[in-house]
């Protein structure tokens, strides 16, 4: 039977249970991976890292043949506000290429909207925004992005900094490669209950970051400290502490949410998010990894190559 979501789980043996009645929900298919203990129903690999098991979870989504929208996520995830039921919803209305709820802990202070926050009503914002921050806690990619093979496989080159650097690099290419089709719903916020001990944000190192540039024909955006809505108190207690920080180029704590505000009020669903060689070129360098990971993922690439080699 055909469902339009496939929800792709990461988590500890001992947080799998109540996530399993994912399975049982009439719109979706649920593929489950434990990294601690082996569990019935679910893939196991011993003691990875999140890029590893976010990648396996990628593979098995690449073997699943109906669904619209793949959810990866972690164990830890609580809705502060909105619940399965609504970002399904939202996803369907909608039809970004990526969508991420807010994040408590990480993105109540972006919330375009005045009032106090997010979090302590009154507060009047809109039900949806571009999104250019945000958290790799639960994200719903379009089917076409995910077997494109630019965001997964995760690059876990880099998994010995920490797992932020690995999303790090996954937020690089979501922010530039898919920029204005990439929603944040505002009436789904989401806590963190649980920060372990390896959840390390650390700077990301600067081979790191020469890599991501040479993967690109002009140095990709670092957008993600930069969005604060400042018509907010929250948003205001965040500009005045990043003021007083040591962040490079702060002009754009003015300008960038003036950007986000213009790209939601020109939103618009496309049809289809794949790339296609030529397009990819024109942002990617054609002998870059990154290029070449897509050549090897995408269906649309091997369609291209099976036509050229026609002719």
């Amino acid at each position: 039977m055909k469902k339009p979501f496939l929800y792709l789980v990461q988590s500890s043996s001992s947080r799998l249970l109540p996530l399993r009645a994912l399975a049982d929900r009439p719109s979706a298919h649920a593929r489950f991976l434990t990294w601690d203990k082996p569990c019935e129903g679910a893939e196991f690999l011993d003691h990875c890292t999140w890029g590893e098991g976010r990648n396996r979870l990628a593979e098995l989504a690449r073997q699943c043949p109906d669904y619209e929208y793949a959810i990866l996520m972690d164990d830890d995830v609580v809705f502060g506000a909105g619940s399965f039921d609504r970002f399904e919803e939202m996803l369907l209305r909608y039809h970004p290429a990526v969508a991420m709820p807010v994040f408590a802990h990480k993105t109540a202070h972006t919330v375009l909207g005045i009032g106090r926050g997010i979090l302590s009503p009154p507060f009047r914002c809109l039900a949806v925004q571009i999104a250019r921050r945000g958290d790799s806690q639960i994200m719903a990619l379009h089917r076409d992005v995910l077997e494109d093979g630019l965001l997964f496989p995760v690059q876990t080159q880099f998994d010995a900094f920490g797992w932020w650097t690995t999303t790090n690099a996954l937020f690089v290419f979501l922010l530039n490669l898919y920029s204005r089709h990439v929603l944040q719903f505002n009436p789904i916020v989401v806590h963190n209950v649980e920060h372990r001990p390896f959840f390390q944000r650390r700077p990301p190192p600067p081979e790191q970051r020469e890599w991501l540039r040479r993967q690109f024909h002009s140095p990709p955006d670092h957008p993600q400290n930069y969005i604060v809505n400042p018509f907010s108190l929250d948003g205001l207690r965040r500009l005045r502490t990043l003021l007083r920080s040591p962040l490079p180029r702060k002009p754009r704590l003015f300008t960038e949410w003036a950007r986000v505000l213009t790209w939601t009020l020109l939103y618009r669903a496309c049809p289809s998010y794949g790339f296609t060689p030529d397009r990819l070129r024109r942002l990617l360098k054609p002998d870059s990894p990154l290029f070449h990971q897509y050549l090897k993922f995408s269906p649309r690439a091997q369609s291209s190559n099976g036509v050229a080699n026609s002719r």
